[in-house]
């Protein structure tokens, strides 16, 4: 009986939302879908951000930014 009634109340706890919600931890390094570069991922001053740590072929251009006085800058 006492196993029945401590199961019922996990389980009303867990789908209630009485357990608290652990949210990921953004910041670190992250590998981009298609594995060619990791980007490293910081918090700045209350804000999030990230740049290019790692390139599978170093060299390369910032060709997709919207700004064209940016897109000749390396990665």
């Amino acid at each position: 009986m006492r196993l029945a009634i401590f199961t019922g109340i996990i389980l009303t706890s867990c789908y209630t939302g009485l357990t608290p919600a652990l949210a990921a931890d953004p910041t670190g390094d992250w590998r981009v879908a298609d594995g060619v570069a990791n980007v490293r991922v910081a918090q700045c001053n209350g804000g999030m951000w990230g740049a290019v740590s790692w390139e599978k072929q170093p060299g390369g251009r910032d060709e997709n930014n919207p700004d064209v006085s940016k897109k000749n800058r390396p990665t």
